[in-house]
């Protein structure tokens, strides 16, 4: 079911990865639920400021228009995240397009700082409203991967679920569990690439390096790569804690989906994850040192009271990010 009066625009291959796809499926319940009454709406859910295709952001024609920015990582890291000539025109020009928009919904404060500062928004044209996931609808229907080795057991593995970019930190991440001797499952169809010849581009270094750490430890990390969200959900339900070491992030969906199902997460400690986790359900841990990441994983491991506590206070706080919260938000914001 759609919603005549809401258009949304500007859904390409990128915004089919796990976390924006998530982000676009939630909005498109949303959309569907609202009253056929509201105003003429055009909502772009993934501007890429410096897609593949110029006309992948779409162009308003609506007096209501609202462009979705998730983050500004590729502009807070160039030197990680190379434009060229080709991306410099293209983010000059979505740039421009960017200030025809009325509104700008993104999903933290945290990012919400970084786009008023980088990409000079005023503040009152910004608004935050924080994703949910549709994970949780799978709560009850879980169920183990068929490529999951049998032999690790519930809480004897720990689990990343994302994709492969720099700021993801998985080497640091891969590096940890195996000093740490405890097997790393990883989940996201961007993993698909480590079955594939690497270039030496840039962007691909980080999976270059991952790729070569999986070869040399076989049986400390485990690639799943695709699997459905009842797959998903049952890692989730299972892991030790959930992994999310990143640089930087504009939210932080692992969190809240380990937290529907009681599992705790080893957070890196930057502003955005605070924000999301309201320092609770997690433990903190500098990303850029391996031997603070391995030795929160061993105290963890030899802690399951610790696990339960922290697990206990995820699923409370994941409640928050409801889907009923972020239906709301965006009421509020169309129906004026």
């Amino acid at each position: 079911m759609t919603n005549p009066s809401i258009k949304i625009i500007g859904i390409d291959e990128k915004s089919k990865a796990r976390g924006v796809g998530r982000y676009v499926q939630a909005l498109e319940e949303t959309v569907a639920a609202l009253p056929q009454t509201v105003s003429q709406t055009v909502i772009n859910p993934f501007f890429s400021l410096s897609g593949t295709k110029l006309n992948n952001v779409g162009f308003p024609q609506s007096s209501n228009s609202i462009a979705v920015i998730h983050d500004v990582i590729q502009l807070k890291y160039k030197n990680k995240f190379p434009l060229g000539i080709i991306g410099r025109i293209k983010l000059s020009i979505n740039k421009k397009r960017l200030h025809k928009f009325k509104t700008i919904v993104t999903d933290s404060k945290s990012s919400a700082s970084d786009i008023e500062k980088m990409l000079r928004v005023s503040k009152e044209n910004i608004k935050v409203i924080y994703p949910f996931s549709p994970l949780s609808n799978t709560i009850t229907g879980s169920k183990k991967p068929q490529n999951m080795p049998n032999f690790l057991t519930k809480n004897g593995y720990v689990l990343y679920v994302g994709d492969v970019n720099w700021h993801k930190n998985i080497v640091n991440m891969g590096k940890a569990c195996i000093e740490a001797n405890i097997p790393l499952v990883c989940v996201g169809k961007s993993f698909d690439l480590i079955k594939k010849n690497i270039t030496n581009h840039k962007e691909l270094q980080e999976i270059k390096s991952f790729k070569k750490l999986v070869e040399n430890n076989k049986d400390k990390i485990y690639v799943l790569g695709y699997l459905q969200d009842s797959e998903v959900a049952w890692l989730y339900e299972n892991t030790l804690a959930n992994l999310m070491l990143s640089h930087d992030e504009g939210f932080g969906y692992s969190y809240i989906e380990a937290g529907y199902f009681g599992s705790p997460s080893i957070l890196s400690d930057i502003p955005v994850f605070r924000e999301i986790s309201n320092s609770k359900g997690a433990f903190f841990v500098n990303q850029n040192s391996i031997g603070s990441i391995s030795q929160q994983l061993v105290r963890l491991k030899n802690s399951p009271e610790s696990r339960s506590d922290a697990g206990k206070d995820a699923k409370v706080r994941s409640i928050f990010f409801s889907k009923e919260k972020f239906l709301n938000d965006w009421k509020k914001l169309l129906i004026k």
